[in-house]
């Protein structure tokens, strides 16, 4: 299995650190798109219908 490292290596880079001690609603959050474009404020979604999918791997 010579992709594997490869493949380990990429999903290293793609890992974030939880700040667990914040309180408060996901409004006052933003994260970056998947490629890196820009960012995005949870707040701009505030009154409107959102499904968060968590599709966590290891």
């Amino acid at each position: 299995m010579r992709w594997m490292p490869g493949v380990l290596q990429s999903t290293q880079q793609q890992r974030r650190q939880c700040d667990s001690s914040t309180d408060g609603t996901i409004y006052k959050y933003k994260a970056r798109t998947l490629n890196g474009s820009r960012t995005v404020n949870f707040s701009d979604y505030a009154g409107k219908s959102v499904l968060f999918v968590n599709v966590a791997t290891y």
